[in-house]
């Protein structure tokens, strides 16, 4: 999230244009189903399936992705019978099983040989047509160096679906979740994707704005924080304990932390736009607030296909190339 974009609000082009988007995706007739996380061992079945229980949404089935590496001179079909056999790996996806069962989702398993592990991640998303998102783990900022960094990077950027990076810090449920948002595509899945956690009014699920220490109108940036909700959430929010907050602050990062000593169970943010999404997603401003925060955190990319892209690029030329009006000041 850099600090020039996290803040902008959606403007009535952008509006026009996911409204577009949507219909076109409704029009289309897919139906995405799936939420796809990755375990690599035991001790991450019970955090990262209990979270994708939490985010799915009626109809949805969880499916437990194993990652298998062999050898660059392993034949892959022979390895891949030899690691369903294997009785680990085997455990695994049992163990992945009776948690989804715990959790009140059906979990589907996946065990996927492969030379290099985010190649595998990416390919194994890539060849479904009903992967709706994909959940990763994440050990945080403090292992920056662990290869695990270079896999989400590489996922988030290949990955042709949702994917959200899940920093564990003991999460057990999700009664306050903080959502800090602008006007990106990122921060909207990822009040929508906090929506899906907070599925109650006994819990909270506060939207913030944070400003510059300059602005003084906070009255209209609460109204842009709750038409936001309005336009993401529609009637959910009547169903749901919805806070709208403006907060000014000197920086994104210090305002986020502020916020985050009130205490909270969850702190889910969007990633930054396209080319700065490397730097967002372990660069200086999540370090800082992941090595700060004392909550959970869910990073979140959306995902949007060469096709849609494009489709943004031609809708983005046609609103952007309506005439003006040019008015006479001296009436």
């Amino acid at each position: 999230m850099a600090e020039n974009d996290a803040l902008t609000p959606q403007t009535e082009r952008e509006k026009l244009l996911e409204s577009f988007m949507e219909a076109a995706a409704r029009a289309s007739g897919t139906r995405l189903n799936k939420v796809l996380v990755v375990i690599s061992s035991p001790e991450m079945v019970e955090g990262l399936v209990s979270l994708a229980a939490r985010l799915c949404r009626p109809g949805d089935i969880v499916v437990a992705l194993k990652i298998v590496l062999v050898a660059p001179s392993a034949l892959l079909s022979d390895a891949q019978r030899q690691a369903k056999l294997a009785r680990r790996f085997r455990d695994l996806m049992q163990l992945a099983v009776k948690q989804g069962e715990r959790s009140g989702v059906k979990v589907e398993t996946v065990l996927h040989v492969a030379y290099d592990i985010a190649s595998g991640i990416v390919e194994s998303v890539n060849n479904r047509s009903d992967a709706r998102l994909l959940l990763l783990g994440w050990s945080g900022p403090a292992r920056h160096s662990h290869p695990g960094v270079d896999i989400c990077k590489k996922v988030m950027r290949d990955a042709q679906c949702d994917v959200t990076v899940f920093l564990d810090r003991g999460l057990t449920d999700s009664r306050r979740v903080l959502v800090p948002v602008g006007g990106g595509p990122h921060a909207r899945l990822g009040l929508r994707l906090a929506a899906d956690l907070v599925k109650d009014k006994a819990a909270e699920l506060v939207v913030l704005r944070v400003m510059n220490e300059k602005v003084t109108d906070i009255t209209s940036e609460q109204a842009i924080v709750e038409e936001l909700i309005r336009n993401e959430m529609g009637k959910r929010s009547n169903d749901l304990t919805v806070l709208p907050r403006v907060t000014r602050s000197e920086s994104v990062v210090e305002g986020i932390l502020d916020e985050t000593k009130l205490g909270y169970d969850l702190l889910v943010i969007g990633a930054s736009e396209e080319g700065l999404l490397r730097h967002w997603l372990f660069g200086s401003i999540p370090a800082a607030i992941a090595s700060r925060t004392p909550c959970s955190m869910l990073l979140v990319r959306k995902y949007e296909s060469s096709p849609v892209l494009w489709i943004q690029r031609v809708f983005r030329h046609i609103l952007g190339s309506r005439p003006r009006i040019k008015r006479d000041s001296k009436k």
